[in-house]
């Protein structure tokens, strides 16, 4: 009896522990199925010769009823009306993955996620801020998804090739990781010195004084403008869309800083001088250390897409086909099931096929992790991502695209990088409201501070610090 593979929705189905669970009973039944299973999406898949009523039999005594069955292999009768499906599509229903672009941190994946999941036809949504893609499950339009995402202030676009949008994403982040490096040296060249100086050299805000410290708030100021530029825009953004994120505090904290203290430079003689606190290395240092940790959270970001990136780099690009008697080099995406192809010794083989011709020794370690290369010929199967030893080979195509063993593999990875794990969700529950908490505790905080402020005048930048630390006045 041939395998084929159905689909079932488990909704008690919360992590991969129950997907184990599941796997051992439906093994017991079948010892050769091979069962995937994505807890956020409650779907699972099961390559099996079993038939639907004898699997749907076997999860309900493991504790684990299915919900909706699909088969995805089952052609949907043809219609008037009917429409090519995805390749990834099951009846109406289909898998879209969605490159996002402008989150910064978890409150903005809570904000993606939600306005993917408020768009009709959406039955499941997972977004993924390490590698910036977000999935969708469902009958949604693919235009509706990205106008939801630009709808509350993020960039989206479909991911057509995954190998294409791997080597776009690595590009993209290579700039942003220079781009944040430079800013930080700058910004943290002006706040280290300055900060030190504090307890060297800290002028009041009078005379020669206020000269100086004019220098340094246009300096810091210039740090604000570019290199930190980015925090205020995407603060910017959210405030039209009433949210608020990590960059929201960022640009509030240190405009807030930079402002008050430009205001003391300005109207020093008019103020108290217990109000002549400068705080130019606060907004300087903050910028310079945050742009620091987004280097180094992209640079281990790359790192978090290198099993995909090795397994979309065995993916040849091109095919040599044999049709109508003459032999032509075709994209991969051209290559169709039934098509012959042609593989020269060494060359990796494209799509899984049947050998009609030749005899050759494939190394299928990519697969199995057999280090000896293995004997095929007529009628033998081969797979798609393997290496062609020194013989010559001819055969028939039978599945291509993401069907090939290695696209299944592929793709069963990249579904794993955007699944989350329940401490995840609590995270992005917890990150959700972080925002809006340390900015009302600071509202709470500004309205007691006349309270407990005055009597800490011993603070570097207040006129009596230098006071009481160097024993002499001003």
């Amino acid at each position: 009896m041939s395998q084929h593979t159905l689909t079932r929705t488990v909704p008690g189905m919360s992590c991969q522990g129950c997907v184990k669970r599941m796997r051992e009973a439906i093994q017991q039944q079948d010892i050769d199925a091979e069962v995937v299973g994505s807890p956020e999406e409650k779907r699972l898949e099961v390559t099996t010769t079993l038939d639907d009523a004898a699997l749907d039999q076997t999860l309900h005594q493991a504790g684990y009823p299915p919900g909706t069955a699909k088969a995805p292999d089952q052609k949907p009768d043809p219609t008037p009306d009917a429409t090519p499906a995805n390749s990834n599509s099951q009846g109406s229903h289909q898998k879209i993955r969605l490159a996002i672009s402008g989150m910064t941190c978890a409150s903005c994946v809570k904000s993606v996620q939600k306005a993917l999941e408020r768009t009709e036809g959406v039955e499941t949504a997972s977004v993924n801020f390490g590698t910036h893609t977000a999935q969708i499950f469902g009958a949604a339009d693919p235009q509706a998804l990205i106008a939801a995402v630009e709808s509350v202030g993020y960039g989206a676009e479909p991911i057509v090739d995954m190998r294409e949008a791997e080597k776009t994403r690595a590009e993209q982040e290579a700039r942003d990781y220079k781009h944040r490096l430079k800013g930080s040296a700058w910004s943290l060249a002006l706040a280290v010195p300055l900060m030190l100086s504090m307890f060297v050299y800290h002028p009041h805000p009078m005379g020669t004084g206020r000269l100086f410290w004019l220098v340094i708030g246009l300096l810091t100021l210039a740090i604000l403008a570019f290199p930190g530029r980015h925090f205020f825009v995407n603060a910017w953004k959210n405030l039209k869309h009433h949210q608020a994120n990590m960059d929201t505090l960022v640009a509030m904290g240190t405009g807030t800083a930079w402002l008050y203290s430009m205001a003391v430079v300005l109207f020093a003689p008019w103020l108290p001088e217990v109000a002549h606190g400068i705080y130019f290395e606060a907004s300087a240092m903050v910028i310079g250390l945050i742009l620091l940790g987004n280097a180094l959270e992209l640079k281990a970001r790359g790192r978090t897409s290198d099993a995909l990136k090795r397994l979309l780099d065995l993916q040849s690009r091109t095919a040599r086909v044999i049709r109508d008697g003459e032999e032509r080099e075709v994209d991969i995406d051209a290559v169709r099931e039934g098509d012959q192809i042609r593989v020269r010794p060494g060359e990796r083989l494209p799509v899984d096929g049947e050998v009609v011709e030749g005899a050759s020794h494939i190394d299928e370690s990519m697969l199995t992790g057999e280090p000896e290369p293995v004997k095929k010929g007529q009628d033998d199967e081969v797979s798609a991502g393997t290496v062609n030893g020194k013989g010559g080979l001819v055969y028939r195509a039978t599945r291509v695209g993401a069907d090939t063993r290695l696209g299944q593999i592929t793709e069963q990875v990249a579904s794993a990088q955007n699944s989350r794990p329940p401490i995840g969700e609590l995270a992005d529950k917890v990150s959700s409201v972080f925002v809006p908490s340390v900015m009302i505790s600071h509202a709470g905080d500004r309205n007691d501070s006349v309270d407990y402020r005055l009597p800490l005048r011993a603070r570097p930048g207040h006129a009596d610090f230098h006071h009481d630390w160097r024993g002499q006045g001003r």
